[in-house]
C-alpha cells in the first residue's frame, strides 16, 4: 500500500515543523460549526441538537441531561493506564506498557490437567477472565474521554475537556503510564502460540477511534495545548506505522471480513487526526473496491460474518463500521454510501438485509445463528437504521426505526444519530 510510505514520509516532516515551532500556538482558529478531523457520529444533527439546547428546547433535554450527569461522575475517577495490571497478567515481553488481553472466546481446555493449552469456543464469552485484562481497562478510558468531549462539545464546559486530557496523556503520553503503540499481544489464547497475541487483536485499535473523534471535538479549548496535540499525535503517528509495517497489520489488512474493515477505520482515523491528507485519500478511494464489493453479496449478505454463531450481531457490527468509515470520509468522497458494483454490490443493500429483522424472533433469521444477545443486535439494527437515514433520506429507514426502536428517551444515542 503505497499510502503507508507517504504517511511516513509525511508523518516524519509534519513532527519536525511542530517541533521546531517552539510550542506556538498551532491550532487552527475556526467556527465551533467547523466539521472535526475525525467525525465517527452524525455532525450535522450534532449541531442541531446543540442549537436546539442553546434555544431551551425541550426535545434533547433527558439525553443532555443524562450525558452531563455522567460526565460529571467522571470528573472525580482516577484516570485508567494500561499499566495498572497485576505482575501476573504482564505479555511475555515483561514490558507493562505493552497491552495484553485474552480472548474473549477462550476457555481452559476441558480435555488436559492443567487446562493447556486454552481452547477457542466461537461466541462463548469467557466474560471471568475477559473483564481482568487490559480490554477492560482500555474500554473504560474510551467511554470516558469520548463522553468528556461529548459533554464539552454539547455544554461548552470546559472541566470536561480538560478531564478528557487528563485521561488520554495517562494512557498515552505519561512515560510511567503510557501504553506501547502496538497491539502485538492482543487477543493471547493461553499456551498457543508461546502466548503470543494474535492479528485479530487489532480490532481492539477500534477504540481509538471514538478517542481521536472526542478529541477532535475539543481543539478550541484552552486544555487542548499545542505540547498536547504534539504529543497525541506523536503516539498515534507511531501505532500507524506499526499497523502499517507490522505482520499482524498485514495479515489483517488481507482479512474479508469486519477485521479489515475496522483495520481501515483506524487507518483512516489516525490519517485525518494527523493531517495526512495524501494517506487518507488513497484509504478511502480503496474502501468500495476492496472492502465492499468483496464482503457484501448483491442480495446484501455477508457470508463471513452470517457463518458465526452470533451472525446479526456481526452484520451490524460490520456495517456499523462501514458507516463509521463513510461518516470519517465525507470530505473525501461525499458518494461512498450510494457507490455500487455492477451487479449492484453496495451499502444500502447491506443495510437492507439486516434491516428486515427487527420485529421478528431469532427463530425467523434461520438458516443463520445468533446464540445470544438477539435484542441487543435488533436494538443496534434499529439505531443503524437510523443513521443510515442521514445518508439516504429517501428510503423508510427512519419509519423502521421509529417502528421497532425500544431505546429509552434519555439514551445518548438520540443526540448522535
Amino acid at each position: 500500500m503505497n499510502a503507508r510510505i507517504l504517511f511516513t514520509a509525511t508523518i516524519f516532516l509534519y513532527t519536525s515543523y511542530l517541533l521546531l515551532a517552539n510550542n506556538s500556538d498551532l491550532k487552527t482558529n475556526h467556527s465551533t460549526d467547523k466539521r472535526p478531523a475525525v467525525m465517527v457520529w452524525n455532525y450535522d444533527h450534532m449541531l442541531n441538537v446543540r442549537k436546539s439546547l442553546q434555544n431551551n428546547e425541550n426535545t434533547y433535554q433527558l439525553p443532555y441531561a443524562k450525558l452531563i450527569k455522567e460526565a460529571k461522575l467522571i470528573l472525580d475517577e482516577k484516570a485508567v493506564a494500561v499499566t495498572d495490571k497485576p505482575d501476573y497478567k504482564i505479555a511475555r515481553s515483561g514490558d507493562k506498557h505493552d497491552f495484553i488481553s485474552v480472548s474473549k472466546y477462550a476457555w481452559p481446555n476441558p480435555d488436559t490437567e492443567d487446562g493447556f493449552p486454552w481452547v477457542y469456543v466461537d461466541g462463548i464469552i469467557n466474560e471471568e477472565n475477559f473483564s481482568k485484562d487490559d480490554a477492560v481497562r482500555l474500554d473504560k478510558m474510551t467511554s470516558r474521554v469520548s463522553k468528556l468531549c461529548l459533554a464539552y462539545f454539547f455544554s461548552g464546559d470546559n472541566r470536561f475537556a480538560e478531564k478528557a486530557v487528563e485521561l488520554s496523556r495517562v494512557w498515552f503520553i505519561d512515560p510511567s503510564s503510557r501504553m506501547n503503540p502496538n497491539l502485538t499481544y492482543a487477543q493471547v489464547i493461553p499456551g498457543v502460540d508461546k502466548d503470543m497475541g494474535h492479528p485479530p487483536g487489532i480490532i481492539f485499535g477500534r477504540n481509538f477511534i471514538y478517542v481521536l473523534a472526542g478529541l477532535s471535538l475539543l481543539q478550541e479549548s484552552p486544555a487542548y495545548t499545542s505540547d498536547f496535540q504534539i504529543k497525541i499525535k506523536n503516539w498515534f503517528s507511531e501505532y500507524f506505522i506499526w499497523l502499517t509495517t507490522s505482520e499482524a497489520g498485514d495479515i489483517v489488512d488481507k482479512m474479508p471480513n469486519n477485521h479489515s474493515i475496522a483495520y481501515d477505520e483506524q487507518l483512516l482515523a489516525i490519517a485525518l487526526f494527523t493531517g495526512d491528507t495524501i494517506s487518507a485519500k488513497k484509504i478511502v478511494s480503496d474502501f468500495f473496491p476492496r472492502r465492499i464489493a468483496m464482503q457484501v453479496e448483491p442480495d446484501g449478505r455477508m457470508p463471513h460474518e452470517l457463518s458465526r454463531n452470533r451472525a446479526l450481531g456481526y452484520s451490524a457490527f460490520n456495517i456499523k463500521n462501514i458507516l463509521e468509515f463513510c461518516e470519517m470520509a465525507r470530505d473525501l468522497n461525499p458518494n461512498l454510501f450510494f457507490e455500487k458494483t455492477v451487479d449492484n454490490k453496495c451499502i444500502g443493500k447491506s443495510i437492507d438485509f439486516i434491516a428486515a429483522y427487527p420485529g421478528k424472533t431469532v427463530a425467523d433469521f434461520s438458516p443463520y445463528q445468533q446464540i445470544a444477545d438477539w435484542e441487543k443486535s435488533v436494538e443496534e439494527v434499529c439505531w443503524i437504521l437510523k443513521w443510515a437515514h442521514n445518508f439516504n433520506n429517501s428510503s423508510n429507514y427512519l419509519s423502521k426505526f421509529k417502528e421497532h426502536i425500544i431505546s429509552e428517551e434519555g439514551n445518548i444515542n438520540f443526540m448522535l444519530y
